[in-house]
């Protein structure tokens, strides 16, 4: 009976046995999760601990500052906008002007101008240091034939031969050549007397009727001898007045390289397009810099208005500065409009185009920026 009784007292020992570590092993289960819920609970605690309150007076400093940064950098965009307008407009009115300038020097241009013009009345005082138009180029050249004495010309004569077709070619052959010194160097810009003498005695013929010399009569003197004296004289007194030799423009290039050379490469087509790509390349630019709220169009259309109403004012003044001219340099009102005049139609197109076109695209811009608006608006709503 005892050693039942141990045997049933070891039984109930060991099941008790297994009973506790069980119990044990569930405790130690459920360990992590109360480890768990007390960690998140610390870190929600630190975190709350960490994280500050926001006051309202906080968050009108940090909006106050925010504000600022737009504005500041909404001035900066402004004012690099308007910088690149300004260079913009001054590019495109420089490109602009120097094509009307260029087109005016072409071969075409200079024969249609010459043409045009009434040489006779040309202002050539500068020469002898006097006002351009005191001295005016019919007035000289009539003292010039009559510097021999063998006959006395007329000037109302003497202007009907210089409107001669030999004496415009001349002209505008000798321009050209001045035109092509100025542009290129080339050495042509220049008149000698030895020409002169040769443009009348090729076509004497023509000159002995204008100005009357064909029906002439000198007691002992005959045609030939008349026109060998009066050619002596024109020669003699040319060479006395004019050094027509000395007028080039190759020796004022040497003088003045620098000067020269600018303003020689300026006026090249190259030139121009440059020019006008620049100002081309700051309009993306400044559309890019704006494109938030459209506001490139209308620094756009505003420079291109700019450049139209420049080009509608230079038309106007084409008709003005000629009398600003000669009153400088004379050479006759008729010279400098007969060059200008010709540009006069290009000019007014050019204005009116770009006029058109800044208008319309500043109106385009205007719809784009009002729509850009109320979708923003929406999109903040």
């Amino acid at each position: 009976m005892d050693a039942a009784n141990e045997n049933l007292n070891l039984l109930n020992m060991t099941e008790q046995e297994k009973i506790i570590p069980a119990g044990e092993n569930a405790e130690t289960d459920n360990q992590p999760e109360l480890m768990d819920e007390s960690v998140q609970e610390a870190i929600k605690e630190n975190e709350q601990e960490a994280v500050p309150e926001i006051t309202d007076g906080e968050v009108i400093t940090q909006t106050e500052k925010k504000k600022k940064v737009r504005t500041h950098a909404s001035l900066a965009k402004n004012i690099v906008s308007l910088v690149f307008f300004t260079l913009s407009l001054v590019f495109g009115i420089t490109a602009s002007t120097l094509f009307l300038v260029r087109e005016s020097l072409t071969t075409q241009s200079v024969s249609q101008s010459v043409k045009n013009m009434t040489l006779g009345d040309t202002g050539i005082g500068f020469w002898f240091g006097q006002q351009g138009q005191d001295v005016t180029l019919d007035e000289y050249m009539t003292d010039v034939f009559n510097s021999s004495g063998v006959v006395s010309v007329q000037q109302k004569d003497v202007k009907k031969l210089l409107d001669s077709a030999f004496v415009k070619n001349f002209v505008t052959d000798r321009l050209n050549g001045y035109i092509s010194d100025f542009m290129y160097g080339t050495g042509e810009g220049s008149i000698n007397v030895d020409e002169v003498m040769s443009l009348l005695g090729d076509n004497w013929a023509e000159v002995s009727v204008k100005l009357g010399i064909d029906n002439a009569k000198v007691k002992g003197k005959t045609q030939d001898d008349i026109r060998a004296e009066v050619l002596t004289g024109v020669y003699n007194r040319l060479v006395q007045d004019i050094h027509f030799g000395s007028f080039t423009l190759s020796k004022f290039r040497k003088e003045f390289p620098v000067i020269m050379n600018v303003a020689s490469s300026l006026i090249t087509y190259p030139a121009m397009l440059s020019m006008a790509a620049v100002a081309v390349l700051l309009w993306f630019i400044i559309l890019f810099m704006n494109i938030r709220y459209c506001g490139g169009f209308r620094y756009i259309g505003r420079c291109m208005s700019l450049i139209g109403i420049v080009n509608l004012a230079a038309a106007g003044a084409m008709y003005v500065l000629p009398v600003v001219l000669n009153g400088i340099f004379g050479l006759g009102y008729d010279f400098y409009i007969s060059f200008m005049s010709l540009q006069v139609m290009r000019a007014l197109f050019a204005g009116t185009g770009f006029l058109v076109c800044g208008i319309i695209i500043t109106f385009f811009g205007k719809m784009l920026r009002a729509v850009r608006k109320r979708i923003l608006r929406r999109k903040l709503t």
